[in-house]
């Protein structure tokens, strides 16, 4: 019984584990189903996100391309034609850098390349048919309002720079005269450039590879010389027509210049075998393409020498000498003539009544002060020309002039208080001059002893002008340097700041126009009020509030000054008086300022203009949009216009207000949707040595 007990008991169990097993494999078979079907919507929900995503980019991406395509009304005036006759007359005009053009080829660059002219009647050449363009482009009857963002800001870049000569503020526009005047403090001047012309022009585009090829760059070189000799005979019309900078002026110039060209002031004409322009030509590899009966066939009609001897004796010839001729002549003749600060301190005196020789006015030597052409020479007019470059707006002279005025009454007791707070002291004079005391001790500077004299002489000048230089012969200047901050701030225009994305002619456009009131004007923005008065940055540091408040003081008399060496006539005495009564500075600071304001006029006037034209952007801003005001936003319009003209950035600012407000809609979607930046294409590199792009100058 027990064993069929037994029996039964098995066999049931065994029915219940198949029925279990049976149950078991339904529910897998159940979800399995389940889960495949899950699978087939994940997978239908990815394709369709997928072609979403496809689309959403296919849309952003065509909707990238209207936005970078003219609009009706660019196309109606004919825009992009009008911007690519400018570019193309621009590379015509200025052969020195037909490398630059896009899409350039090497036998174009062979055919057109020549070096910097200064001929008198080629300056007025380029003057003319830069305005020409001008007036054509002022002439035509365009509504803004129906142009893309991009599109009114190339109206206004090339307006500017045509206004300007193709973007250049010194020796550029004929009738300004100060072509005449010999190197500036800055070097800002093609005359400072003719070594990125060789480098670039010469050096990675002439490579020989016959007989023609050696001689072309013989012709090539041949109108630099011809080029930097036409500088020094413009330099000496200046003397006979009364375009002479004061003493201060023509040192600054002669130091700039000597640096520029650093080994042939060193070493003479040989010396520019030594210089950074000149590698390519001096690189073997330069001579790899001719062959050995080209060179013997070569040596046998040159005395013996081969190509690559013969083109070093070219570079001395036609570039060494003349450049040694041309630093002696300013170091050594031209500085004779120069003006005792009194007689002249700018612009504002130019042009001399008589010509002046060691320091003393021949009153038997009146100056004929008149253009080649005939039309009088005017250096306060010269001056509203040149100020306008950096300013980029229609104030005048005198506006800029008293609206230093109008800063410096609104940041001056400000720096009092400062000195009141600082010294404990309530009587003004006394808080100020106790303050100054505090300024002029020893625990203000940043060294524990003074430099070294033979670190500081005309001598020093000369021997520490490069790093290796500098180590050796100025080995304490050298350490201190190491332990200062080397720039108090950078601003890289590509990097920090927006280019153009769409390319083409506008891009280019962008590519080749710097604007320093809006580079310089947000960076002294950022400092105040962005730092003085958004943060508390200098709510228990009345020192570091007194170095701010001093730098916007300083820029505030620069207005003053500028505008008063070149226009209203102030002597160099008179602004160093304003740096000393308002700045607290009676150092060699304040006169290397002046002496750089004497030397680069309308420069300075960049800053403070910039800075109160953001402020009264961000003020319309916040006054019509309340509530909606929103400070980051504000900020991030401001700078994804990129380096732009002032009269461009208030006109951008107020269609963003509207378009916040919602009472526009034309172009409110760029406004407030701009284009994400992209990569961008990548450009051609050379094998062995790249192209050197001329500095942009850039001081604070």
């Amino acid at each position: 019984m027990e064993m069929n007990k037994s029996s039964e008991t098995v066999f049931s169990d065994e029915k219940d584990v198949k029925s279990s097993t049976s149950n078991i494999s339904i529910a897998r078979i159940v979800s399995i189903v389940i889960l495949a079907v899950g699978l087939i919507f994940l997978l239908a929900g990815i394709v369709l996100i997928v072609l979403a995503m496809s689309n959403d980019k296919k849309d952003t991406g065509q909707r990238d391309q209207n936005r970078c395509e003219f609009s009706r009304e660019a196309k109606r005036v004919g825009l992009g034609e009008f911007l690519n006759r400018v570019k193309a007359t621009y590379h015509k005009l200025h052969p020195y850098d037909v490398h630059l053009e896009p899409d350039v080829t090497t036998e174009k660059i062979k055919a057109e390349y020549f070096a910097y002219d200064p001929t008198p009647s080629v300056i007025k050449k380029r003057t003319d048919t830069a305005l020409a363009l001008l007036k054509e482009i002022n002439d035509k009857k365009i509504n803004e309002n129906t142009l893309k963002p991009r599109e009114r800001k190339a109206l206004a870049q090339v307006k500017h720079y045509l206004q300007h000569i193709f973007g250049q503020p010194f020796d550029a526009n004929y009738y300004n005269g100060d072509w005449m005047m010999g190197p500036n403090s800055f070097c800002w001047q093609e005359i400072c450039y003719h070594g990125y012309a060789v480098h670039n022009g010469l050096g990675l585009y002439h490579k020989p590879y016959s007989v023609a090829d050696v001689e072309l760059i013989e012709k090539k070189l041949k109108t630099h010389k011809a080029g930097i000799l036409q500088y020094v005979a413009n330099m000496k019309m200046g003397v006979r027509k009364g375009m002479v900078r004061s003493v201060e002026e023509c040192v600054a110039g002669i130091n700039t210049i000597k640096r520029r060209y650093l080994n042939v002031s060193l070493y003479n004409a040989t010396g520019v075998l030594k210089a950074w322009f000149v590698r390519p030509l001096m690189d073997p590899d330069y001579y790899s393409n001719i062959t050995e009966k080209t060179d013997k066939k070569w040596k046998a009609a040159h005395d013996g020498k081969n190509v690559k001897e013969t083109i070093k004796e070219y570079l001395v010839t036609y570039l060494g000498e003349p450049l040694e001729q041309m630093l002696r002549y300013v170091e050594e003749e031209h500085i004779r003539h120069c003006v005792p600060s009194n007689v002249s301190s700018g612009l504002a005196g130019l042009p001399l009544k008589y010509i002046w020789f060691d320091g003393k006015e021949n009153t038997l030597q009146p100056t004929d002060p008149y253009l080649p052409t005939g039309e009088p020479l005017n250096g306060s007019l010269a001056y509203s020309n040149i100020m306008s470059y950096f300013t980029t707006n229609n104030m005048t002279a005198m506006d800029v002039h008293e609206l230093g005025k109008k800063q410096l009454d609104i940041l001056y007791p400000m720096v009092v208080d400062v000195a009141k707070l600082v010294t404990g002291i309530n009587d003004t004079n006394s808080a100020i001059s106790e303050f100054r005391e505090i300024l002029t001790s020893s625990d203000s500077y940043f060294n524990a002893d003074p430099f070294p004299q033979n670190e500081s002489d005309k001598e020093a000048h000369k021997k520490c002008s490069d790093i290796e230089g500098a180590k050796k012969h100025c080995p304490t200047r050298w350490a201190a340097l190491e332990l200062w901050m080397a720039e108090s701030r950078k601003v890289q225009g590509n990097a920090e700041h927006f280019r153009d994305i769409c390319g083409g002619v506008i891009g280019w456009l962008d590519s080749v126009t710097y604007y320093t009131a809006f580079t310089e004007g947000w960076a002294l923005y950022a400092e105040n009020p962005l730092i003085a008065q958004d943060t508390d940055a200098y709510k228990t540091e009345p020192m570091q509030k007194f170095g701010m408040l001093k730098w916007q003081v300083w820029r505030a008399i620069r207005l003053i000054v500028d505008t008063g060496l070149h226009y209203v006539g102030f002597s160099r005495n008179k602004a160093l008086e304003y740096f000393s009564k308002y700045a607290w500075d009676d150092t060699d600071l304040a006169q290397k300022e002046v002496t750089r304001y004497q030397s680069n006029p309308g420069q300075a006037t960049a800053y403070m203009i910039g800075q109160l034209e953001i402020e009264k952007a961000r003020k319309y801003s916040k006054d019509n949009l309340g509530d909606k005001f929103n400070l980051p936003d504000f900020h991030y319009q401001v700078l994804a216009q990129g380096s732009s003209p002032l009269a461009y950035l208030s006109d951008h600012i107020k269609k963003y207000v509207a378009c916040v407000k919602g009472k526009a809609k034309e172009g409110c979607d760029v406004i407030l949707r701009p284009l994400k930046k992209s990569n961008g294409k990548k450009t051609a590199e050379a094998s062995r040595w790249q192209k050197i792009p001329k500095p942009i100058v850039h001081y604070i």
